[in-house]
């Protein structure tokens, strides 16, 4: 179903005496199941499919966690285009399925969303003393909020940031001296309602070497592309060094529903649904922002999201080829 790695239960499954049908996995249980990412769950589990007409809407923000972000975010600062780069920070809350009761909770929830781990502090607060100093250039949220963050001394430790109107951008330690109980026993889950999760960082040496390989630059409207063809595509890229459009392993060296290569100013999550053409002759594209604001869609091919022949977009649909990518082989 349409949340990062969501699942519905269409069965009748006892439990507590119970029958849960129609009810959410994550309504269930802590997290998603580690079998939605794998692939691995018995067949009996998974037999069956329900496929639904899809909305013409290309909307980005109307609730949730990217609410309170500009329209579209960007990096404006070094700091926050390296948090970007590296990092691939994303925003989850109650909508994907976030319970937020603990920090272990929180840990296994980002891994379980993409085998992502929890942010540190400057991935939460980049612009930290500015007016909106969570990522990236986000309203605090409303009232008091606290979420998980991960050490960046590398050190295994539990903390806490504020990440509401109160204590914006600041850590338990610095306000309430030792750990307090909500943390520790679980209560008070309306503190704890968003956490930010970042890309596993032992991944970021396979971007690096990609770079080191192929040179990829990212570009957009402000060098001339226009959210044309897949074969203007091809002639874009040809215009700048005699490059090429690269190819999927250069947008997505993770695979679906992880982060695209970074590089980019803007983050794609932000923008909804946007499309970015794939080297070779079949003339596929890549999703590189979010379908249906689920994560789960990032990195799915035309193939895979549209089915059949992978359509060739070179008309209106330039609003959703914002981004292009281009290599040197």
């Amino acid at each position: 179903m349409d949340s990062p790695n969501g699942w519905v239960q269409i069965g009748s499954y006892q439990k507590d005496f119970a029958t849960n049908s129609c009810f959410k996995y994550n309504d269930l249980n802590d997290n998603p199941p580690l079998w939605g990412l794998l692939g691995n769950a018995d067949e009996d589990l998974t037999p069956h499919i329900m496929c639904c007409k899809e909305k013409p809407d290309h909307a980005t923000n109307g609730s949730g966690p990217m609410s309170g972000l500009n329209v579209v975010a960007k990096a404006t600062t070094t700091l926050e285009q390296e948090v970007l780069d590296e990092m691939h920070p994303v925003w989850f809350g109650r909508t994907d399925g976030y319970h937020g009761k603990t920090h272990s909770e929180a840990v296994d929830f980002c891994k379980a969303v993409g085998d992502m781990v929890l942010c540190p502090r400057k991935a939460y607060c980049p612009s930290s003393g500015s007016d909106r100093p969570l990522f990236l250039d986000r309203d605090p949220f409303d009232e008091e909020q606290w979420a998980p963050a991960t050490s960046e001394s590398g050190v295994e430790e539990e903390y806490w940031i504020g990440i509401g109107e109160m204590n914006t951008c600041m850590t338990h330690e610095e306000i309430l001296l030792p750990l307090p109980s909500w943390a520790v026993d679980g209560s008070r889950i309306e503190l704890k309602e968003h956490v930010l999760c970042c890309q596993n960082p032992k991944k970021l040496a396979k971007e690096q070497e990609i770079q080191k390989e192929l040179s990829p630059i990212w570009m957009d409207t402000s060098h001339g592309w226009n959210g044309g063809s897949h074969d203007e595509a091809e002639q874009f890229c040809e215009s700048f060094g005699n490059r090429k459009t690269c190819p999927y392993s250069v947008y997505c060296p993770h695979g679906p529903a992880h982060a695209v290569m970074g590089g980019h100013v803007t983050d794609f999550n932000t923008e909804g649904e946007q499309w970015a053409p794939i080297y070779g002759e079949q003339k596929h594209w890549v999703m590189i922002g979010q379908k249906y604001k689920n994560r789960a869609t990032t990195c799915m091919t035309s193939q895979e999201l549209e089915g059949g022949v992978p359509p060739d977009w070179g008309g209106p649909e330039a609003d959703v080829k914002k981004h292009i990518m281009c290599c040197s082989f």
